[in-house]
């Protein structure tokens, strides 16, 4: 908050605005407690780890590839378990695409 400090930023008009990683840390970003964004903007953000990490699991994945992404999909803050949480509005944004087949 040292921009705030320093007089270059006002502090009622600070956003959070992610894409993937990004839009993940915005989704985390809107359920802080004390709050200091006004809104926030995922783009492409994985709003379910858990949820993903157990879509892209096969059987061949390679043990070590699996508990990296076992680790990264189960622990930490999972935004969708959390919604109620949320303080500040939020725009997300996911791209839509098509396949020829």
């Amino acid at each position: 908050m040292a921009l705030v400090k320093d007089g270059l930023v006002d502090k009622d008009r600070i956003a959070m605005f992610g894409w993937s990683y990004g839009g993940y840390a915005a989704l985390v970003a809107t359920q802080r407690t004390p709050q200091i964004y006004q809104c926030a903007i995922a783009g492409a953000a994985v709003a379910d780890p858990e949820k993903s990490y157990y879509g892209r699991r096969g059987t061949d994945t390679p043990k070590a590839l699996d508990d990296w992404a076992k680790r990264r999909g189960m622990i930490g803050w999972n935004p969708i378990k959390n919604v109620e949480k949320a303080n500040i509005p939020l725009l997300m944004v996911r791209m839509a695409t098509s396949m020829r087949v």
